[in-house]
This record gives structure tokens, C-alpha cells and sequence, in this order.
């Protein structure tokens, strides 16, 4: 279980220091051609991969606090990100 932004992720493989620092984070819906409903993911944007996580409510917790269950990763390194605020290119 490794601590992500005050956050706790389960399930991840490997030390989250050598993905770089954690750029950006919110919900993202993601849609597969074998389902036809949406799957909403939590994405953790590093300098050198994107984790998607699934949002769910710890049991454990007695104030409702959630857990991020790792589902994948996609390696950023040989594509080009891009920040854009309105029109313009960051």
C-alpha cells in the first residue's frame, strides 16, 4: 500500500518515487468496446506513467475515507504530454 497525495493506493508494484512527481489527479471515464456502461478510474498523472486506479470506500475507516485499488499503468516516456490552459500550450 503506498500513500499517494494523502491518498492510499493498494496493490501497486514498486516504489511510486521512480514514476517522478505526481503532476495532476482527478476522475477520468473510461469506455471498452465488451461493456457498455462506463468505468470510472481515478488517474494519478506522474512525469513518467499514468496509474489508473478504481475509487473505493474503506471499510476500515470509520469517517468514509477512500482507497485507490490499482488497475493499471501506461508509460508516458515515448509520448509527448501536453498542458493546455484555454488555448494555450504549456
Amino acid at each position: 500500500m503506498h500513500c499517494v497525495s494523502g491518498r492510499w493506493c493498494v496493490d501497486v508494484q514498486g516504489d511510486l518515487s521512480t514514476l517522478g512527481r505526481l503532476m495532476m489527479q482527478g476522475e477520468l471515464d473510461v469506455w471498452l468496446d465488451k461493456r457498455k456502461d462506463r468505468l470510472i478510474r481515478h488517474v494519478f498523472l506522474y512525469e513518467t506513467s499514468f496509474l489508473l486506479c478504481k475509487k473505493k470506500r474503506d471499510e476500515l475507516s470509520a469517517d468514509g475515507e477512500h482507497v485507490y485499488l490499482y488497475k493499471q499503468s501506461i508509460q508516458v516516456e515515448r509520448h509527448q504530454t501536453c498542458d493546455t490552459h484555454g488555448s494555450v500550450a504549456v
